[in-house]
Formats: structure tokens, C-alpha cells, sequence
């Protein structure tokens, strides 16, 4: 099965992997909002009157590092499935993992902006043990095609995996 048009496909040490990266706010846009941040911070800081304008001028410089923060973040995919299992990043740059052998089903949530992935104590966040039977991925404005295609694709990559015809 091929994957959808915005699936990336590459060939690693995991064999083929998948990889679908998050709709991106436009990078201009982020560092723009970055700089001029930083601008008004350094301006702010340089000539202070009094502690609110200090505090403001810390705030300011802390929101533009949450921009540069954010450009980094939106660097990696949102979401990646080789031969090994499902890999999904949030929003903090943490990887939640899942090996394919723990799957028992993949599905939409009911709005079906965020994908169910079923694994009964296998879901692995950073590495550590999450207590969770169902792990509710949030990529709902991450993932372009998360409706159709790719949740087909991901079902037949399980499948795959597990060795059952599809």
C-alpha cells in the first residue's frame, strides 16, 4: 500500500519509515514575531522606569524565546511509524512511543481529530511507562490527512508488522 501524499517515505535502521509532518505556522511569521519580541524587550529593559516596566520587559523577552522555542519544535515530524512501531511528538518536543507487537487498534476519537492508539500498558513516553490501556494523540491540527489515508496507511503498517495480510 502506498502511503498518502504527505506521508515522507525513508529508509533507516528501522526499515522504511513513515513520517508525516504537522501543518506549520509559516516560519516567517514566528521569527518575525521572535524579533520584534526581542526588540521590544531589549528597548523596554534599556531605559526601565520602575518594576511593572521590568517585569514587562522580562515577559517580553520570555515570549520571544517561546517563539525561537517553538521554530525548533516544528523542525521533526509530528508523527513516525517504521517497522519497529508508532513514534508521535507533542507539542513540548516529547516522544511517545508504542511497538507494533502492543497495538490492538488504531482509531479516530469521536470528533476525529486525534488518534486512538490502543496498547494495554505498553505506551512509553520519553521512555518511561505511561499508565495508560489508550494513549489519545492530539494531532489534530498537526496532521494534514489524519481523517482518511493515513489512519489506513498506519493500519495496514500494523498489520504488516504483525504479519497478517491486509
Amino acid at each position: 500500500m502506498e502511503p498518502p501524499h504527505d506521508v515522507h517515505l525513508t529508509t533507516g535502521e528501522h526499515g522504511e519509515t513513515a513520517s508525516v509532518e504537522g501543518r506549520r505556522t509559516p516560519r516567517w511569521l514566528v521569527a518575525a514575531l521572535a524579533v520584534l519580541f526581542l526588540l521590544q524587550a531589549a528597548l523596554w529593559l534599556s531605559r526601565p522606569d520602575g518594576v511593572l516596566e521590568q517585569v514587562l520587559g522580562v515577559g517580553m523577552l520570555a515570549s520571544s524565546v517561546v517563539y525561537l522555542g517553538q521554530l525548533l519544535l516544528e523542525r521533526a515530524p509530528c508523527l513516525v511509524a517504521d517497522d519497529e512501531g508508532l513514534r508521535m511528538r507533542d507539542a513540548l518536543g516529547r516522544w511517545t512511543e508504542v511497538r507494533w507487537s502492543d497495538v490492538t487498534d488504531l482509531d479516530l476519537s469521536g470528533s476525529g481529530r486525534g488518534l486512538l492508539v490502543t496498547a494495554p500498558g505498553a505506551v512509553r513516553r520519553s521512555g518511561r511507562l505511561l499508565r495508560r490501556d489508550v494513549y489519545r494523540f492530539q494531532g489534530h491540527a498537526a496532521l494534514p490527512s489524519l481523517k482518511g489515508a493515513t489512519l489506513d496507511y498506519l493500519r495496514h503498517r500494523h498489520a504488516e508488522a504483525l504479519g497478517r495480510p491486509t
